[in-house]
């Protein structure tokens, strides 16, 4: 159970810097809808943040904790993420400029087996 506990907070952690990153790419592609998107991160970061308070108290159900994987899959990566692409496709150069002088995403918070 602790080797699960430390996947499930650097999966948290990298979640949160994989959603810097993600509105920081709808942001300079004008993704028209930034604001629904952005509420949604919200919402699975805190349901993602729910779970981990589960684990730790013992009560996680892990029937639920896969359903909720396998919906952000489907839902949001392959859904909603999917939108955003036909918005970036004339801002290719606009995104490799703010990504290669971007140093404000720390990854090292990746390697620490806690939640921010």
């Amino acid at each position: 159970q602790q080797a699960f506990k430390l996947l499930l907070s650097k999966l948290f952690n990298y979640t949160i810097v994989h959603f810097q990153r993600e509105e920081k790419i709808m942001k300079i592609c004008e993704y028209p809808h930034i604001m629904n998107h952005r509420q949604i991160h919200l919402l699975l970061t805190k349901q993602l943040k729910n779970y981990n308070l589960s684990l730790n108290k013992g009560d996680l159900k892990t029937g639920d904790f896969l359903n909720f994987l396998k919906q952000w899959l489907l839902d949001h990566i392959v859904t909603m993420d999917a939108e955003i692409t036909p918005y970036c496709k004339d801002k290719k150069a606009q995104l490799e400029q703010a990504f290669a002088k971007d140093i404000s995403l720390d990854c090292s918070i990746l390697d620490e087996g806690k939640i921010l």
